[in-house]
């Protein structure tokens, strides 16, 4: 922490402190002016031989400046790399040694973007040579744990109901709706209506007047964070006095016996609710001591252990490169104006659109210590005088900027591996014993075990499921109670609490709670002796189409839960039909050595098939299509994803469109028939394309997959 305190980045400071551990006792006797010259002599020495030769250069100026001997040399720590010169391999390489390493970074959406990213870099390397320079950044969700994902998943939902609420508010306030405004009414409630500095209430009157003003509780200047974790009102009479300087560092400076004051004030405006459950995590910020962080070291150079991980991976392909924390790119789209690429939903919500995350990694690849300076002098609460127009980083680059977003074609991942393989060894004794394990990669069926039953009073066969009579909400749901006499009694049941809503159950008709919350039946059956026998189960009647059995020689059925795929062909009568493929089916064709892709009996000529994520051009009217002669940008207009699949019923969604609330055209396409009609196959006219891991599009011969040898798990 010591040196951490004086601005060193952390690599630099785990060095330091293992000269400090070298000196032992004498540190103590060593001058301040004397520990800065070790601080810098150390800085000058890594800025001149940070590529190779730091470890020889350091141990020199050891020895000579310091007077220290080999066996204090060796009490070092920090220095991980090996002092030789690091050769950079012409492709990462795939093969088991590397494949551990990187699953040695144990976080799963780490590992997993890794993988892919190898495959893509060694891609671009086949196909254009080596890389000079990467430019990255990870996101801030791979760096936070499963529950903390969550609770900010959470957060998120609980800040999007209070906004709109807010935005109503307005509303009635006859306010303008605006950001500023919207930030203000969020952090007012927040603080209980009270300024935090200096304890004075802020009237509605007044909120939205430059006499209530937004500020950092952490400067701007020194952090870069625009979250809404760092963020407060303050009275516009106060805020010059913390626009450079924290909470803790102003008042210990200049009105000290008043920071106790302002500690426990800030606690309790900064305390959870239920509309604030995290605001103690503000108030931590508030009173915050210590931050001497370097914005433009941090915001060049993330410290964080993934990403320190990650760059010494890619560092053995590549000789620059660049992880960044992306703190500030969001405040690189609004300086740079380029709020006009997406629709303002994206960027409200940019999971709506995946190139996105390609508008990012095109800020970030133009991320330099000159324009973090120029940010950091750009408080947007409290603009500059003279303000300076953010330059861009070359002439044209909003245009190219729009112009590369949305010719980007988005991959998805697809799935096509059916069943996984393990083998398992054991030993027992002299004995070794090797088992093969095998598991489906997908859910073959619903968890609902199915009877097929005939019933008494129609004769009908229907397939018959047990279920709490809790669960038994609507009228059609009463009518397929199986038991007549059952049956009877649930509707007096109901009678007797009023009747049906609608076509809903009314509230508690069938179970009620006592005083000490118990449950109690209210529907009862006599059983023969006459007495009152409470029911509490039904078995439903259903009919279903797609239920196989589970055993052979056991009445017990499932209802399929997911299709593998959709086989598209010609009969004898050059007519268009369909084959639908359930997973179920599937794996059974994979486990008795069959293709899974099978033509049908009455099939002539193969058309196409259709799975999830499955890449297909629509709406061009011609027959074949030739890449090099069309653009990007136009080819990303009618690059379209199987979203979901059923008999007659295929959707498709654009590559780069992930709204799944809109069903509209052209962002969604339906297509329901094979004629010529709004939603026909013809109309559309589906084109199957493959995309590499470097998005270079092409056509197959798909009558391979016919062909193509099947692995034997027998």
């Amino acid at each position: 922490m010591y040196f951490l305190k004086k601005g060193v980045v952390y690599d630099l400071a785990v060095i330091l402190a293992g000269v400090k551990n070298c000196l032992g006792a004498k540190w103590k006797r060593i001058a301040e002016s004397d520990i800065r010259y070790l601080i810098n002599s150390v800085l000058s020495l890594y800025k001149e031989n940070k590529n190779e030769g730091f470890i020889s250069k350091l141990r020199d100026f050891l020895e000579e400046e310091m007077d220290l001997k080999s066996l204090q040399i060796s009490k070092l720590y920090g220095l991980e790399i090996e002092e030789k010169k690091i050769k950079l391999v012409s492709k990462f390489p795939v093969d088991n040694v590397a494949d551990k390493q990187i699953r040695n970074f144990k976080n799963p959406h780490l590992v997993n973007a890794t993988f892919q990213l190898r495959k893509i870099l060694n891609e671009l390397i086949q196909e254009y040579g080596p890389i000079d320079e990467i430019q990255a950044e990870l996101s801030a969700n791979i760096k936070l744990n499963k529950f903390q994902r969550y609770l900010y998943k959470l957060d998120q939902k609980r800040r999007e109901g209070l906004r709109k609420n807010y935005i109503e508010l307005l509303g009635e306030l006859a306010e303008n709706i605006t950001p500023m405004n919207l930030t203000k009414y969020e952090l007012w409630e927040e603080c209980k209506q009270t300024c935090p500095y200096t304890g004075a209430h802020i009237p509605i009157s007044e909120l939205f007047t430059d006499a209530v003003q937004i500020v950092y509780i952490q400067p701007w200047k020194f952090s870069l964070n625009d979250s809404h974790w760092n963020k407060a009102l303050c009275l516009k009479s106060f805020s010059e006095n913390v626009l450079e300087c924290s909470p803790y560092e102003y008042f210990n400076t200049h009105n000290t016996e008043e920071w106790d004051v302002v500690v426990k004030r800030a606690a309790r405006l900064f305390s959870n609710t239920k509309s604030f459950p995290s605001s103690y995590r503000k108030f931590k910020r508030f009173v915050k001591k210590h931050n001497h962080r370097d914005p433009l070291k941090h915001q060049l150079m993330d410290s964080n252990t993934l990403s320190r991980n990650l760059k010494t991976y890619l560092s053995q392909g590549v000789a620059k490169v660049g992880i960044s924390p992306g703190q500030s790119t969001l405040m690189f789209i609004e300086n740079r104006r380029l709020h006009q690429i997406f629709t303002p939903a994206v960027y409200e919500n940019p999971q709506l659109d995946f190139r996105y995350h390609a508008l990012l990694a095109y800020i970030n690849s133009n991320r330099s210590k000159e324009y973090i300076e120029l940010l950091a002098s750009e408080n947007k609460y409290h603009p500059s005088t003279n303000r300076v127009m953010f330059p861009e980083p070359y002439k044209g680059f909003q245009d190219d900027v729009e112009y590369h977003i949305h010719s980007v074609l988005v991959s998805h991942k697809k799935v096509n591996k059916l069943i996984s393989s393990r083998k398992h060894k054991t030993k027992k004794g002299d004995q070794q014993f090797e088992n093969l394990c095998l598991s489906v990669r997908g859910s073959l069926h619903k968890e609902t075990i199915l009877g097929k039953r005939t019933s008494p009073e129609d004769q009908q066969e229907a397939y018959h499921i047990r279920k709490n009579l809790d669960q038994i909400k609507t009228k059609k749901q009463v009518f397929k109670i199986v038991d007549p006499e059952i049956r009877g009694v649930v509707l007096e049941a109901i009678e007797e609490a009023g009747g049906f809503n609608g076509d809903s159950v009314p509230y508690k008709a069938f179970f009620s709670k006592d005083k000490d919350g118990y449950t109690l039946p209210k529907v009862f059956l006599p059983n023969k002796k006459g007495d009152q026998v409470p029911v509490k189960n039904v078995r439903i009647r259903e009919t279903l189409s797609g239920v196989v059995k589970l055993k052979e020689n056991i009445n017990q059925y499932v209802n399929l839960r997911n299709n593998h795929h959709v086989l598209i062909y010609l009969n004898q009568d050059q007519e268009y039909c369909e084959q639908v493929v359930s997973f179920w089916e599937a794996i059974r064709r994979v486990r008795f050595d069959e293709p899974v892709f099978q033509l049908p009996e009455d099939g002539v000529e193969f058309v196409t098939s259709l799975q999830i994520n499955d890449l297909f051009l629509l709406d061009l009217n011609e027959t074949e299509f030739n890449f090099k002669h069309e653009s990007k940008s136009f080819i990303a207009k009618h690059l379209y994803r199987v979203q979901k699949l059923s008999s007659k019923f295929y959707e498709f969604r654009l590559v780069h469109h992930n709204d799944m609330s809109t069903t509209e055209s052209p962002h969604y396409i339906r297509i329901n028939n094979f004629g010529h009609r709004k939603t026909g196959w013809l109309t559309h006219n589906p084109i199957k394309v493959w995309m590499n891991a470097v998005g270079k599009l092409s056509i197959k011969d798909e009558t391979k997959e016919f062909k193509k040898p099947i692995k034997s798990y027998s």
